[in-house]
């Protein structure tokens, strides 16, 4: 009868109850926490993403950001997956590269509730995670306001992409369009000739580097 009822639950295509099958089967843990209310969600990560993690995210001296990001349009749910980078590995370009997947959730709502499981799951799982010093999103409050809150000494930041499109949007609002505005953007951002790569503002590591560069660049005498 038990082989009966497996089967059964096999063929039903139930995404939550192939979820508790496979979590009560895998060998290596990666399905960490199945929340059923106030939605159902899944929080996934392996020992080494929580490691690597509290290695690159948490020192004073030397950090990664932490990024945050949620899919759209795939499936039945929202997936918010986390970012980092390995500061052991360097590309020739000298970034540190590619980009490591972290701890994810697999969630159904977009709200506060739902986007805050994650840092607290991460935190539940390795507690000094709350440790993490800046992590970085598209901008979108219940996703910011939900890590904040778990995540007392981080700073937030908006990806470059997002802000970049945040930036060309409010200039082409301004009617500043065409290479006028990719002037001001290869400013703020920094532009790549051949293989040589011009910094911009954001490049800047102090506030008097910002400052300097600022007056330089945009003298109007």
């Amino acid at each position: 009868m038990q082989q009966v009822y497996n089967l059964k639950r096999k063929e039903s295509n139930d995404e939550i109850l192939e979820t508790i099958d496979l979590r009560a089967t895998e060998e290596i843990k990666f399905i960490r926490h199945i929340e059923m209310v106030p939605e159902f969600s899944v929080f996934l990560a392996t020992d080494n993403q929580l490691h690597e993690i509290e290695k690159y995210c948490t020192n004073n001296v030397n950090f990664s950001i932490l990024g945050v990001d949620t899919t759209f349009n795939i499936g039945n749910f929202y997936v918010t997956l986390t970012t980092y980078r390995n500061l052991m590995l360097e590309h020739k370009t000298k970034k540190h590269e590619p980009v490591m997947i972290g701890p994810v959730l697999i969630h159904q709502q977009r709200t506060y509730d739902s986007f805050y499981m994650l840092p607290s799951f991460m935190i539940r799982t390795k507690p000094t995670l709350n440790k993490i010093l800046v992590y970085g999103t598209d901008g979108e409050l219940n996703l910011k306001t939900s890590f904040s809150s778990c995540l007392p000494f981080a700073h937030h930041l908006l990806c470059d992409i997002h802000m970049k499109d945040n930036i060309i949007s409010k200039l082409t609002s301004l009617n500043i369009k065409g290479a006028v505005r990719k002037l001001y953007v290869d400013e703020i951002f920094g532009k790549q000739i051949q293989e040589i790569l011009i910094p911009g503002l954001t490049d800047c590591i102090s506030p008097s580097e910002f400052d300097r560069k600022l007056e330089n660049d945009w003298n109007m005498d």
